[in-house]
């Protein structure tokens, strides 16, 4: 039994930590397994991005060990031909002789995903296909993020994204220009087909995006949504992000609003106006606060220097909207919320 449960332990570190790192002589992804025929699939292989080094100016908030500095890995970009991609986490199957996948998403705590023939879905396009698996943060800072960079590169292709997700739909429609196909298929939890391919290897840890592509997102929405011809006047310039509409990390978050209103901050409820006005909105913001969530991911549109206040409980800190924060120069601080206990999600 001792045994047991320390080959498991074993395998958790190895599958989460040293296995996601890329393998570069075996030209694998941020591998969780490694191809041997991978070559058999490739049409053209490029960097989307180079690696970055960041250091962090400051400590940022719960007297909590957090990173001062990180380094960002490269992503890549592949053309391949005859793959597979899992519709819930963007896990790649290729048809090999090894029948081997890799995972080309955010992967520390993603479940390795079994290839199973009856769930699959094949999706025809005339172009190559990119299949928009992520959703909320990651869908922004992931998948938006490298298309944006591979619509610069001059590539050409189809998107394929689930009906289901409508945020990240939303988005595409205000960046992607009409020349890109937008394919919307019934979501499901199975396998993507397509005769060709466009997938990028995405961050090894979610909290740290490449600054390439912050300062990418942040360009295109200035490029797409500008202000000039727009009455700013009834955006607020301080907002409290409520998550009084959300299913997860629910708290009686009325003592913490009184606050910021004293202050004159407003409330806001994100998903209660078009994604369209959230963006106008942070692009004329000066300060934001409330608990951590994926509202905060428009702070990627700023344009002011923004303060920044974000709240936690205590067993959950991420660094993903400091680091951010720190990118743009924005003013940032964190509290903790006493005695709140909310799970992990």
């Amino acid at each position: 039994m001792i045994k047991k449960i320390f080959k498991n332990i074993k395998y958790r570190l190895s599958k989460n930590f040293s296995q996601i790192i890329p393998i570069n002589n075996n030209k694998t992804f941020t591998s969780q397994r490694k191809f041997i025929d991978f070559d058999d699939h490739i049409i053209d292989m490029f960097v989307l991005a180079d690696g970055a080094f960041i250091k962090r100016k400051k400590h940022n908030g719960l007297n909590d060990p957090v990173a001062h500095q990180w380094i960002c890995n490269p992503c890549y970009g592949f053309h391949l031909s005859k793959g597979y991609i899992n519709s819930k986490t963007g896990m790649l199957y290729l048809d090999s002789k090894k029948n081997h996948f890799t995972d080309t998403v955010w992967t520390w705590t993603r479940n390795f995903e079994k290839f199973n023939k009856k769930k699959i879905k094949t999706i025809h396009s005339k172009k190559p296909l990119y299949i928009f698996a992520n959703q909320k943060y990651h869908g922004i800072f992931e998948d938006l993020a490298h298309i944006l960079a591979l619509i610069d590169l001059g590539f050409e292709f189809d998107i394929a994204i689930s009906k289901t997700n409508k945020w990240m739909i939303d988005l595409l429609k205000i960046f992607i220009d009409d020349h890109i196909k937008i394919i919307f298929f019934d979501s499901f939890d199975g396998w993507i087909y397509a005769d060709e391919l466009f997938i990028t290897t995405k961050s090894l840890l979610g909290e740290f995006i490449n600054p390439f592509f912050l300062k990418k997102l942040n360009k295109a929405a200035s490029d797409k949504l500008s202000t000039n011809s727009i009455d700013l006047s009834k955006y607020p310039k301080k907002i409290f992000i409520s998550r009084q509409d959300s299913k997860n990390r629910i708290f009686d978050e009325n003592d913490l609003i009184s606050i910021y209103e004293k202050k004159e901050y407003e409330k806001i409820i994100l998903s209660e106006i078009s994604v369209k006005e959230q963006i106008i909105l942070f692009q004329n913001l000066n300060a934001c606060a409330g608990f951590h969530g994926a509202g905060f991911s428009n702070l990627v549109f700023g344009k002011n220097k923004i303060i920044v206040n974000e709240y936690y409980s205590r067993h959950h800190f991420n660094s993903c909207y400091s680091s951010i924060s720190e990118y743009f120069g924005f003013d940032y601080q964190c509290d903790e919320i006493k005695n709140l206990t909310l799970p992990y999600s």
